[in-house]
């Protein structure tokens, strides 16, 4: 599990400050196996705006993941993503238009498979 390691490695400078997914089931699974105690939401925007996080670290489906890589490069000073960025052309353009708007503020990683 993603989590796992980030912790394993860096748990002397990071703290997670809150879990988002659609299922609360998971969430609770997430959340106990990663042994963390921060805040779980089932709505982003909301965790965005409770938790104000300095990095986001963006793990969701392919078919969504642009959307939330959007909303973090608004919001977030770095974010951390661990898929592709956009499978799709629309959503590729999308991504690049909101980069070249927020370049200046923002830095992006990729964890290439």
């Amino acid at each position: 599990m993603w989590g796992r390691s980030v912790l394993n490695e860096f748990s002397n400078i990071i703290e997670f400050v809150g879990l988002c997914n659609i299922n609360p089931g998971r969430l609770e699974t997430v959340k106990q196996m990663l042994q963390v105690s921060c805040p779980t939401f089932t709505d982003f925007d909301k965790m965005m705006k409770d938790t104000k996080p300095e990095i986001l670290i963006v793990t969701t489906i392919d078919g969504n993941h642009h959307e939330f890589i959007v909303k973090g490069i608004k919001l977030c000073t770095t974010l951390l993503n661990f898929k592709f960025f956009a499978i799709l052309l629309h959503p590729i353009k999308h991504l690049c238009l909101c980069l070249v708007r927020n370049a200046s503020k923002k830095h992006i990683a990729h964890k290439a498979p």
